[in-house]
């Protein structure tokens, strides 16, 4: 069962904001409309650092940087390749740059920012609860709406979201989850996972760091299985809302959604 079929469209969004920011896409550049690979989109993804970071220089630099380099070790050519093969290079390129190479998302997503203020949120109406609870009694309206605060939002913003506990040694949360989504898109699209080609975009992309003698098949499936039981929700609504066609059914969610934003930004 999908989460669509649910009924309950708030509770089955297991993802922090800077993940679902991509498929909102409120900077257009996964429905960029130039004609793919010509000299209008080679310009346009150039400067969609720009578009998405300014005005902060350190993460427009960590982006354009990142991006020299896929240019360098031939992501363009990969990019090109796949495409050839029917994937979708401006969701490919929008996931690289929206959330592998902004240096703000966090490695794991117990430290995302959006989770931590929600957290923070969470334990203020608990210690204020509490206060009112301890003077006043559990029957206080206050206290109840203070209770009933609480409820929805570890209900919405909290219990959702696919955390896990941290292992000694934990993978990274944010390169996996990049892994797993272009494996998804390019095996949905393709009909085959394209383990070399796959590869050799994820290396240019910087989300692997293997030899180029290691084979792509044995490298890559131990990170997607690790994602899938780390994330399980996740993987599930991957797995179905990944490709283009069905981006109405991730923004139809999306909207769905009360506004998520991070704590400082809270009214």
């Amino acid at each position: 069962m999908t989460t669509a079929q649910t009924g309950d469209q708030h509770i089955y969004d297991p993802f922090t904001i800077q993940f679902s920011t991509v498929f909102c896409d409120a900077y257009g550049l996964w429905e960029n409309t130039e004609k793919l690979f010509s000299k209008a989109w080679d310009d346009f993804w150039a400067i969609a650092p720009h578009t998405v970071y300014t005005p902060n220089q350190e993460r427009i630099a960590f982006c354009r940087e990142s991006f020299d380099k896929f240019q360098r070790d031939n992501g363009f050519v990969f990019l090109k390749e796949l495409y050839n093969k029917k994937a979708d290079p401006n969701f490919i390129l929008a996931l690289l740059i929206q959330y592998l190479w902004d240096k703000d998302v966090p490695e794991n997503e117990n430290d995302a920012p959006d989770l931590k203020g929600w957290k923070d949120r969470l334990n203020a109406f608990r210690l204020v609860r509490h206060t009112y609870e301890t003077e006043k009694g559990a029957d206080d309206q206050l206290v109840q709406q203070l209770r009933a605060k609480e409820e929805t939002i570890d209900r919405l913003f909290i219990r959702p979201k696919d955390t896990r506990a941290n292992k000694k040694h934990p993978p990274s949360d944010k390169e996996n989850r990049v892994i797993f989504a272009v494996y998804q898109h390019v095996r949905q699209r393709t009909d085959t996972p394209q383990w070399q080609l796959l590869f050799d975009l994820l290396k240019s992309a910087n989300a692997v760091r293997a030899s180029s003698y290691d084979s792509p098949h044995t490298h890559l499936k131990p990170r997607i299985k690790s994602f899938e039981k780390d994330h399980p929700k996740e993987a599930t609504f991957l797995k179905y809302n990944v490709l283009k066609e069905t981006r109405p059914f991730w923004k139809a969610r999306w909207e769905t959604l009360p506004p998520l934003k991070p704590y400082a930004d809270l009214t």
